[in-house]
């Protein structure tokens, strides 16, 4: 079923508070307790039971509306097949000026045949209609989607063999496929790729023994690098094990535990090791030569998980290590400062070849890292709310993720060059009845990483729909707004993995916010002119408008200059319509709305 979700949602005043430490929320022991998992990577060949889409949930969102129309969201795909990664989210946002391109995994049945990267194109304001098809050929997964010079690339693994690529011209033309070379066998998986100018850098991990792999130079799962200084025509570093990351301090890797962002020359990726070093390899001269650096040594050098009990203090009894929960991200700023981002997270190994080890899903916080800061010197920038103010985090349980509580963190940088941190994070103001929901929500930076502002919970579904808003990703370029995709749910946790939950259609959400991060408190629909609560964004307009109008349908739009012409009309199908201004010449105009004995006036400034 699909979910409409088409303007603002009413949110209160916020004023930003900024503190040098985020302030952690007590949780109650009986939570806070290890749970078991196999710690097993999807790839998405794995064959999944055809669970019958659940139709029943008849809940759809409903529309709120701002006194300033600061936000605004639009679903702009779907997807059933819900693991939009194991760990770390995607490059799934491309912006050039903007133009944004948006990726995703999406299949439309339950059995996943059709799975592959769902695409939309924003152009000059406006998104494409909603997919139903894939982008490729094949059956794939993971996409990386970015904009070179005159290309938009998105390459992704089919499971089996090596990466895909898919190219075009930014924005339109037919998408041209290839193969990412490589002599690795049987192939690579999980790839994270970025573009800098026509340069496109990634990373990949070798097709582990447990994914029906080989070990590569002495190691179940390596993690190598590959550059192309063409946008993809030829390749001229493939295959590269870069020193540092062999098996002279590595045994393994595991698939999505990384990320990597390039700009102006410099590269930068991290990996978020859960039982090893988290560290970061950072190139200034754009691939050639590389840097390593530890951000979170890991305490007991050479472990191996389930080769011996995690005994740190030598005692003959496991402990409980603090590390991560694998999910983060790196930023190049514009100073060319690399930041860093992830999930914390604690883990016990008390049994010697169970292949099991266990989590703390009730871990909480969320670990930051930049380049002034040196090695191993992170701190919390934040934690999970104590929204009622009792002292403790009051949740039932959560979604089945593997990450901490806080955690899916992805970054980007204003003009003004303020940085912004996007992540996913337990709410305990919502529960499903079992589990609490997760929501989206934004902590920002004047000051390059020294202080951050108070969390602002940008899902905040005051109507208690009861939404699960998870893989968020920021495009880097931050403008006049922030330009946000997630994914939405009805049901915490997922169906391919974890929780396994019965298959639901997925929202793929696009969401933008003005940098003041400021918005006033919305007001409901007035029952004696439905027409109160209409929306017009944005203000001024420029090449479009939204007009978002709660509960009604088939209402007749007209814009008419201050001679009385008409320069411009519509009939809403949803409960939100755009109406294209590229021939209206720029001054005021008056917008009538329409339907009925019902009708408003109000007036429209188009620049």
């Amino acid at each position: 079923m699909r979910k409409v979700y088409s303007v603002a949602f009413a949110v209160m005043a916020v004023q930003f508070a900024f503190a040098q430490n985020a302030q952690q929320v007590k949780i109650p022991a009986e939570k806070d307790v290890a749970v078991q998992t196999n710690g097993e990577r999807m790839t998405g060949n794995e064959e999944f039971s055809s669970v019958p889409l659940d139709q029943s949930f008849d809940k759809e969102p409903t529309l709120g509306v701002l006194k300033s129309a600061t936000y605004w969201e639009l679903v702009i795909g779907t997807t059933i097949y819900d693991l939009q990664s194991n760990a770390s989210v995607d490059n799934r946002l491309a912006q050039t000026g903007e133009d944004l391109s948006a990726a995703w995994t999406m299949s439309q049945t339950t059995d996943f045949g059709d799975r592959g990267t769902g695409y939309n194109f924003k152009d000059a304001g406006f998104w494409g209609d909603q997919p139903e098809a894939r982008i490729e050929s094949t059956r794939i997964g993971w996409p990386s989607i970015m904009h070179t010079d005159s290309k938009e690339v998105v390459i992704s693994h089919p499971g089996t063999g090596g990466l895909l690529m898919a190219r075009r011209d930014i924005g339109s033309g037919d998408w041209v496929e290839s193969d990412v070379p490589t002599s690795v066998v049987p192939g690579m998986l999980w790839p994270r790729a970025v573009a800098d100018g026509n340069t496109i850098h990634m990373i990949a991990l070798t097709m582990p023994v447990a994914n029906d792999g080989l070990e590569y130079m002495g190691q179940d799962g390596a993690i190598l690098y590959y550059r192309s200084q063409d946008a993809g025509d030829t390749w001229d570093m493939v295959d590269v094990l870069i020193e540092g990351m062999d098996t002279t301090q590595f045994n393994s890797f595991d698939g999505d535990n990384y990320a990597i962002h390039a700009r102006d020359g410099k590269v930068a990726f991290a990996y978020f090791n859960d039982w090893d070093d988290t560290f970061v390899m950072t190139s200034e001269d754009g691939g050639d030569t590389w840097a390593k650096t530890n951000i979170l040594t890991f305490p007991l050098e050479g472990y191996i998980a389930d080769e011996s009990i995690l005994d740190m203090n030598e005692d003959g009894l496991a402990d409980t290590v603090s590390t991560t929960d694998g999910i983060g991200a790196v930023f190049i700023d514009a100073a060319l400062n690399t930041h860093i981002t992830f999930g914390a997270m604690r883990h016990l190994d008390e049994t010697v070849g169970d292949a099991t080890s266990s989590y703390f899903p009730f871990t909480d916080g969320l670990h930051y890292w930049n380049e002034d800061m040196g090695p191993d010197s992170t701190n919390y920038i934040a934690f999970v709310e104590d929204l009622d103010d009792n002292g403790t985090f009051d949740a039932d349980d959560v979604g089945t993720y593997f990450s901490s509580l806080v955690s899916q963190p992805t970054m980007a940088q204003g003009e003004d060059g303020t940085l912004y941190c996007v992540y996913s994070a337990v709410v305990e103001s919502h529960s499903s009845g079992s589990q609490n929901y997760r929501h989206i929500h934004v902590i920002s930076s004047e000051d390059g990483g020294a202080t951050w502002s108070d969390p602002i919970n940008l899902t905040p579904d005051l109507d208690f729909w009861g939404f699960e808003c998870v893989f968020p990703c920021i495009a880097p370029v931050v403008d006049d707004y922030l330009h946000i995709t997630y994914m939405r749910d009805f049901e915490p946790g997922l169906h391919v993995r974890g929780d396994e939950d019965p298959a639901d259609v997925n929202d793929i959400v696009y969401f933008q916010i003005s940098t003041d991060l400021l918005v006033e408190e919305g007001i409901s629909v007035n029952e004696n002119n439905p027409f109160d609560a209409a929306t017009v964004y944005p203000v001024p307009a420029d090449d479009m408008v939204y007009v978002a109008i709660p509960g009604l349908y088939n209402v007749d739009l007209s814009i008419y200059d201050l001679t009385g012409k008409l320069v411009g009309s519509a009939m809403n199908a949803n409960e939100m319509v755009q109406i294209d201004l590229r021939s209206v010449e720029a001054g005021m105009y008056v917008l009538e709305m329409r339907q009925g004995t019902f009708s408003s006036t109000q007036k429209l400034i188009v620049q």
